[in-house]
């Protein structure tokens, strides 16, 4: 892990302890770095809520990085020094080590009165609103009206509510209205709540309210999550869009979504179809017999783009299963190196050897390590066969 921070360090020989003391370890050093060069601003894993379908929970600790204390305040100024262009993405949104809830924090109002203080933008923030104050939300105003550049590039994108409790969230939801803060109400359901009719209440509760728009999103859960939790989890896509459905008729005043429905709208098509074109362009020749691994999510609409778009006459398309995560974890973004392997070990025989492997670019967020700070390229070294990711 050593190495894979240093690649990460604007300073190669950055003393660990100069900044957090000998309670961090490299590997927590080199995750919260990474985050934040990806403008993603965590502050710790402690939370102040504990979400049925929030894997953390039941994930072993050696799955994905957990650092379980909060960030000191010297400690988050200096990785705001990897933030790129003082450009935060998210607040509150973590990615390569387990995070919490950020307004939690002890001292989040200092926080957020640093970032303005020292010019950096903030274009989204994640959190379940519970800890959420008039003074908190007086800073979200400033970002929020704060000018860009004319790019802009730090526009604001928006604020994403986790509602976890209605009742706990009342008075941020009000605040939000007073001040004009425009925001999407995300809910997470399970069988239990779908029965006991509390999803529906919340809904009909957030009437009242002004979310431009409504998330219900089904609960993913992990092969650690025990059986007695996991089995209010299993909600098939058909059923969870019969209730889109219905719900739509019944409150039709606020937009009611679910982010997986791009597989419906046609935007992971477009995607698709533009990561093909982009590989297209990108080989050198066009005879290579290339070997697509896929997620389950798309497994469904990947090969028949393919065939539309008909830019490869050699090539074989292989669903992934998420072997690390388990459960009903079928996306990309958390497929891992090893799980590659596992799906290439099967698929690479002496009857059958690829010239190209082409991964999705959404397991490796924006470079060649995945979440677990494995390289794509140890595929490459493994296989002795190229690797790319679109």
């Amino acid at each position: 892990m050593k190495e894979l921070r240093n690649r990460w360090s604007k300073v190669d020989d950055v003393n660990l302890s100069m900044y957090t003391g000998d309670k961090m370890s490299e590997k927590a050093y080199w995750a919260f770095k990474r985050e934040y060069s990806f403008g993603l601003v965590n502050v710790g894993t402690p939370c102040n809520e504990k979400c049925f379908y929030c894997s953390q929970y039941w994930n072993p600790p050696n799955l994905v990085i957990a650092y379980g204390n909060w960030l000191t305040m010297e400690e988050i100024k200096h990785f705001l020094t990897f933030v790129p262009d003082k450009r935060i993405s998210v607040i509150g949104y973590g990615h390569h080590i387990n995070n919490g809830e950020f307004f939690a924090h002890p001292k989040s109002l200092e926080i957020l009165k640093y970032l303005l203080d020292n010019d950096f933008i903030v274009r989204g923030i994640d959190t379940n609103g519970h800890s959420l104050t008039e003074n908190h939300i007086q800073f979200i105003e400033k970002f929020r009206t704060k000018v860009t550049d004319h790019r802009n590039l730090g526009i604001w994108q928006g604020l994403y509510l986790h509602l976890t409790n209605y009742e706990k969230t009342k008075d941020t939801l009000e605040l939000f209205t007073k001040y004009n803060i425009p925001y999407v109400a995300v809910i997470v359901i399970s069988t239990i709540d779908i029965k006991n009719g509390r999803t529906e209440k919340w809904l009909e509760l957030l009437q009242a309210h002004n979310p431009t728009e409504i998330e219900v999103v089904p609960p993913g859960y992990t092969k650690y999550t025990p059986e007695h939790i996991s089995k209010h989890m299993e909600i098939s896509w058909d059923d969870h869009w019969n209730y889109i459905k219905n719900w739509r008729k019944k409150f039709p005043k606020i937009p009611i979504e679910w982010e997986a429905s791009k597989l419906y709208n046609g935007m992971a098509v477009d995607e698709i179809t533009n990561s093909l074109r982009w590989l297209n362009k990108r080989r050198k020749k066009t005879d290579k017999k290339i070997l697509f691994l896929v997620a389950e999510s798309v497994e469904g609409i990947f090969e028949s783009t393919v065939e539309k778009e008909n830019l490869f006459k050699d090539y074989k398309v292989v669903t992934t299963k998420n072997e690390t995560f388990g459960g009903s974890i079928k996306v990309s973004g958390l497929l891992q190196t090893s799980d590659y392997i596992t799906a290439l070990d099967k698929t690479i025989s002496n009857d059958y050897r690829p010239d190209l492997i082409v991964l999705p670019k959404m397991s490796y967020f924006f470079d060649d390590l995945d979440l677990r700070g494995v390289s794509a390229h140890t595929i490459s070294d493994k296989f002795n066969i190229p690797v790319v990711w679109c």
